[in-house]
C-alpha cells in the first residue's frame, strides 16, 4: 500500500524554502557551463530516465551528459512537481565532472502559486543559479502575447511579475521564471540567445529533452520485446 502524500505538510515546506529564493544574480555571475536538465517517463512502466546536458554559453559545444534510469514512486501532483524530481535532478547534477554555473529546468520557478515550482526548488536545495521554462500556461496573465520571434511580456500572478512569455523561433510560446540566484531579465537573455532557429527551448534544454525521451523509447521496446 502506497504512503498516503500529506499536500499540507509539502505546501509548508514550500511556503517556507520559497522565502530563500535570491532573485538576483551573484556578484561573480559569469556562466560559462550551462547545463539543462529533464525528466522523461515511461508509460508502460515506472521507469523514468533523468538527463543533463552540458554546453558551452553558445549552446554549441556538448560539454558533458549524463544519466541514470530509476523507478518513479512519487506521483504526478500538479504544483508538487518539485517532490517528484528535483531529488533525481540532484543526483544527476551531483555525478557531472565539471560543475554548471547555470541550470535550465524543464518546469517553473517562482510563477508557481506559492513561489515554488521545481527550477526554484531545485536552486534553492542546491545553492545554484536557476531558470525555470515551462512548456505550457501554468499561473498569472501575460501584458499581451508575443506573435513574433524573440518578443516576450511579463507575466504577473497576484499582482506581482513572476515571469515572461517567450515567442520562440518556432512553436508556441513557452514561460521563463526566475529559480534561484538570477534575475528575471538576465533568465530572458539569456533563454533568447540559447534559443536555436529551429528549436523551441534552449539548446541544453532540449537535448537533455531529446535524449531523455529516446532512452525511454529504448526501455519502452525492451520491455515489448
Amino acid at each position: 500500500m502506497e504512503k498516503e502524500i500529506n499536500l499540507n505538510k509539502l505546501i509548508k515546506i514550500q511556503k517556507l524554502l520559497s522565502k530563500k529564493v535570491i532573485k538576483e544574480i551573484p556578484n561573480d555571475f559569469s556562466p560559462k557551463i550551462i547545463t539543462g536538465v529533464d525528466i522523461s517517463y515511461s508509460k508502460k512502466s515506472n521507469i523514468a530516465v533523468v538527463m543533463a546536458v552540458s554546453t558551452d554559453i553558445s549552446g554549441e559545444k556538448i560539454i558533458e551528459k549524463k544519466y541514470f534510469e530509476y523507478e518513479a514512486k512519487f506521483p504526478y501532483i500538479s504544483g508538487f512537481l518539485g517532490f517528484r524530481e528535483v531529488p533525481y535532478f540532484r543526483k544527476v547534477l551531483l555525478s557531472l565532472k565539471k560543475k554548471p554555473d547555470l541550470i535550465l529546468v524543464d518546469g517553473f520557478g517562482i510563477l508557481h502559486p506559492r513561489l515554488f515550482g521545481s527550477a526554484a526548488h531545485l536552486g534553492v536545495i542546491i545553492h545554484k543559479s536557476t531558470i525555470g521554462i515551462g512548456k505550457s500556461k501554468f499561473v498569472g496573465k501575460a501584458e499581451h502575447i508575443p506573435d513574433r520571434p524573440n518578443n516576450w511580456a511579463y507575466i504577473t500572478f497576484n499582482g506581482k511579475i513572476l515571469g515572461a512569455i517567450l515567442k520562440p523561433n518556432t512553436g508556441k510560446p513557452i514561460y521563463i521564471s526566475v529559480g534561484n540566484l538570477i534575475d528575471l531579465e538576465t533568465a530572458i537573455n539569456i533563454v533568447i540567445e540559447l534559443i536555436k532557429p529551429v528549436h523551441r527551448i534552449p539548446e541544453p534544454l532540449y537535448l537533455a529533452d531529446k535524449l531523455s525521451r529516446e532512452l525511454i523509447i529504448k526501455i519502452n521496446n525492451s520491455l515489448t520485446s
